[in-house]
């Protein structure tokens, strides 16, 4: 294949965020709009006690306050009915953060990846918190990992091995989908063969489909798979080029997806290729994203292969590549998927109450001066869908 904070901390905070067992990535959400919380209550009045948490506690945040590290609780009680922040006594102030939890995929929409070794994540980070529902396995082991992990059973994609000699092995076992790398333009398979692999794999799955990778867009390409497409019904193109071929390294490969719908027709070209470093680099994934949606493509599939890239994957364009790199391009990716309707995105809601230590005998000397307060205590408040 062609490889191409709202935390707001009164004085000096650095806050790391100790929390059960979830793997919180602690991106902060600042937009507190769009979060459902619960019915408002009567608010406190300032002659009534202070402000205290809710339930048990599930876990500590560290600060760090004058060169003093503090350990501040988390509570958290599903019977907690928070009143917001109104009417607090002067000596108090509470804000609210919204840290990122995971992704989930969308009702009709699939988002693949090829994940090879080695992996830039786990299958089950990449399903469970990024939100991929469809994934590339070699076997029917594999697979069947795959689906109890929760990717859908019917984006599951097989790829299928072919040597420089021409020899192919199609993986044993049925799978709902079948990738053959780029059969023409690597020269090592004929159209018989590739009748071949579909007649194999139509006998096993006579609804399995066969998508093959192509990056060119001349006419002996187009006749020759246009041949294969109208010969074997269960065939499908997918696009991996990813640049628009004017110039080496050059922009995105939008005019191809556009050529391949045009020329191979919108029934046989259902989903493509985006290159998570080169498309990631360039900074791609917006106008890709933007464009599927436009061709009604409604699956994309992310390659993520190789931790070190030969240099004519990245060529000019490379930066210093590291896991880093990967991880980076990774939630640009996914969040630029949720803004486009390809993604749901789940954040873990806090209400971070702070508490002046009445300086100079003065309770209020914090709200009247904007500096000074303590972070006394967190009350976890749930998990929320927010919208784009």
């Amino acid at each position: 294949m062609q490889k191409r904070p709202f935390a707001l901390f009164i004085g000096v905070f650095i806050s790391f965020f100790i929390l059960f067992s979830c793997n919180d990535l602690n991106i902060v959400d600042s937009s507190l709009n769009d979060v459902k919380i619960g019915n408002e209550q009567p608010a406190l009045n300032k002659i009534q006690d202070k402000p205290k948490p809710v339930g048990k506690i599930i876990g500590y945040e560290i600060v760090e306050v004058n060169g003093k590290k503090k350990k501040i609780p988390i509570y958290y009680s599903k019977d907690y009915k928070d009143i917001g922040i109104k009417a607090l006594s002067c000596d108090y102030y509470s804000v609210y953060v919204n840290k990122f939890d995971h992704y989930e995929p969308k009702s009709g929409k699939n988002l693949g990846i090829m994940n090879q070794k080695p992996a830039i994540k786990s299958a089950n980070e990449l399903h469970n918190t990024w939100g991929f529902n469809g994934y590339t396995v070699h076997s029917s082991t594999e697979k069947n990992n795959m689906v109890n992990i929760g990717y859908d059973t019917n984006n599951i994609m097989v790829t299928i091995p072919v040597q420089e000699n021409g020899n192919y092995t199609i993986p044993y076992g049925s799978f709902p989908k079948y990738y053959l790398d780029e059969p023409l333009e690597r020269g090592w398979l004929d159209m018989a063969d590739v009748f071949d692999i579909s007649d194999e794999i139509y006998s096993r799955n006579n609804q399995a489909k066969l998508f093959m990778g192509s990056y060119k867009d001349d006419n002996f390409v187009k006749s020759w798979y246009s041949s294969v497409l109208q010969s074997k019904t269960n065939t499908r193109m997918m696009c991996d080029q990813y640049y628009d071929g004017t110039l080496f390294y050059g922009d995105d490969q939008r005019p191809y997806w556009t050529w391949f719908k045009n020329n191979y027709g919108s029934s046989r070209v259902k989903s493509h290729w985006i290159h998570i470093l080169i498309d990631g680099i360039q900074e791609d994934f917006t106008m890709l994203f933007n464009h599927a949606n436009n061709l009604g493509i409604g699956e994309l599939w992310l390659y993520a292969g190789d931790a070190n890239p030969k240099w004519w994957e990245v060529g000019a364009i490379s930066a210093t590549l590291t896991a880093s790199n990967y991880e980076s391009y990774l939630a640009d990716y996914c969040l630029v998927a949720f803004n486009k309707g390809w993604l749901r995105k789940f954040i873990k809601r806090y209400k971070y109450m702070y508490h002046c230590p009445e300086y100079h005998g003065d309770p209020c000397w914090c709200s009247n001066n904007e500096t000074g307060w303590e972070l006394e205590w967190i009350q976890y408040l749930g998990i929320y869908e927010v919208y784009p």
